[in-house]
């Protein structure tokens, strides 16, 4: 539950974070929490360590999960959340248990029971319904050229609100379906 929770502030504080600053930066601070959270944790909880006991084996897996699974992960969850909402982004890291069993089989020839098939089964259908969903509740319905009525809106000058966060609006239409790099377009647009 707590995973969860702290996946979800990643993301919602990683969108708005993404507004004023660039996806290295916003991964940086996460990677370096992520580390300080961790080292504490291990200081507190975990009995000390003879580091030079420690096999060359084991600093191999230390460095892939710190370099791929930490901070590549989380460079890649920004550089996406600059392109498409957290909404989404969280819909599609759930696919990840997919993803793993689908290298687990490829690697290490694992492979799933009929339940662990059907859950992966489920998983993926129900990102592409939310995925189908979401996109279809976001689409303005009233404006079949919603991007011309933004650029027509900023052009006249006629604006709501000095922020692009996801409560602006723009000529009295909602911007939270937008991406933040397009929230961010339409302010520097605006700036100019």
């Amino acid at each position: 539950m707590l995973s969860s929770v702290a996946l979800a502030g990643a993301l919602v504080f990683g969108e708005r974070g993404l507004e004023q600053l660039d996806a290295t930066t916003v991964a940086g601070t996460q990677i370096v929490a992520s580390f300080v959270v961790a080292l504490a944790c291990a200081l507190v909880f975990e009995p000390p360590v003879n580091v030079a006991a420690v096999q060359p084996v084991a600093w191999g897996t230390i460095a892939f999960l710190a370099l791929l699974s930490t901070c590549l992960t989380f460079m890649l969850q920004n550089v996406a959340l600059t392109e498409l909402p957290s909404s989404t982004v969280s819909l599609l890291l759930t696919g990840e248990p997919v993803f793993t069993a689908a290298f687990s089989f490829m690697l290490l020839g694992e492979a799933l029971s009929a339940a662990g098939m059907a859950g992966a089964v489920v998983i993926v259908a129900s990102v592409v319904a939310a995925t189908w969903v979401e996109g279809r509740q976001s689409a303005p319905a009233a404006s079949p050229a919603p991007q011309a009525e933004h650029a027509l809106a900023l052009e006249e000058g006629w604006f709501e609100g000095a922020e692009f966060g996801a409560q602006s609006s723009l000529a009295g239409v909602e911007l939270s379906h937008l991406a933040p790099s397009e929230r961010r377009s339409f302010a520097s647009e605006r700036a100019a």
